[in-house]
């Protein structure tokens, strides 16, 4: 599925609908055909903006312009902008202007310009993207996670300060200990295909329990209730495709500009597009004097997969 081509789509669906009340990312999806949720991760990704947050700055910015130029009243304005009462429409627009709506109809206001989008992508043929398509067998994810809502321009922050309270509590060292240690993850674990929240999970990959263990799952659920890892969840993840690509450079950059890439570049040419289920974030073991600050640390980002 080309995803940028998709993007600008809704580009331009939305500048054509914004005084339409109930645009969003649901819609937006619907008529694009596709689900919401996949929708909302695609359009951050190639733009760094949720899908509302552009919405709403585009509102906001033409509603300036219409108060500046003095061609209607406050409610009006409010109304063809989406919004339904003044109260809400004077919250938002002083968030972004920093005046309210009476103030932007005087003279001299000083006023935030938000244009539309425009895509545009480089060409990244010097720099090749590294992946391997696996089969990987049933693993578990332990740790603790985070519940946010779909497409919230605001998730990006609140991920930060949970990795920056796991890390002074130091959950990572704990999860280290845990028997069958794999990797430390960060994992974005999808309730549906559409609309809804997600949790984002601080979590230990461990290995698949002993082939023919009866219970394998239920059990390695209820040994992270109690004892030394309690208060941890544990998330069994069924065997399945994944692709997995290589990212190195200083976090969180590289994994940004690696996400991009595998949305612009990578997905368009593939006989594979994402399927339902967790994305991960595997951060490896250090090498050498390699740190998540250096330029040449290394992790993966792991996307289940389905035949096109």
């Amino acid at each position: 599925m080309d995803w940028a081509y998709l993007v600008a789509e809704s580009i331009d669906y939305i500048e054509a609908n914004l005084g339409e009340p109930k645009l969003g990312p649901e819609s937006i999806a619907k008529r694009l055909g596709v689900g919401a949720s996949a929708y909302q991760r695609a359009f951050a990704v190639l733009t760094g903006l949720a899908p509302s947050e552009y919405v709403r700055n585009r509102r906001l910015a033409l509603a300036a312009k219409a108060l500046a130029a003095g061609e209607a009243n406050v409610l009006d304005v409010a109304l063809a902008y989406g919004y339904e009462s003044p109260e809400s429409f004077s919250k938002a627009f002083k968030r972004l202007h920093g005046v309210n709506p009476k103030e932007a109809k005087k003279a001299g206001a000083g006023l935030a310009h938000f244009a539309p989008l425009r895509l545009r992508l480089r060409l990244r043929g010097d720099q090749p993207l590294r992946y391997r398509l696996r089969e990987a067998e049933g693993f578990t994810l332990v740790g603790r996670g985070l519940e946010l809502p779909v497409g919230d321009e605001a998730n990006e922050e609140a991920i930060a300060a949970f990795w920056e309270k796991a890390e002074a509590e130091g959950l990572d060292e704990r999860l280290g200990a845990l028997p069958g240690f794999t990797a430390l993850c960060g994992a974005s674990l999808f309730s549906g295909a559409t609309g809804g929240g997600f949790v984002y999970a601080i979590a230990a990959m461990l290995e698949a329990p002993k082939p023919g263990a009866a219970g394998a799952a239920a059990a390695r659920t209820r040994e992270f209730s109690a004892g030394p890892a309690a208060e941890l969840r544990a998330w069994p993840i069924p065997p399945r495709s994944w692709v997995a690509f290589e990212c190195e450079g200083e976090l969180p950059a590289a994994i940004d500009e690696t996400w991009s890439r595998v949305y612009a570049e990578w997905l368009p040419d593939a006989d594979y597009e994402p399927a339902s289920g967790p994305e991960l974030e595997l951060y490896l073991p250090p090498a050498g004097e390699s740190s998540p600050g250096g330029a040449d640390y290394r992790c993966e980002l792991w996307i289940p997969l389905a035949k096109r």
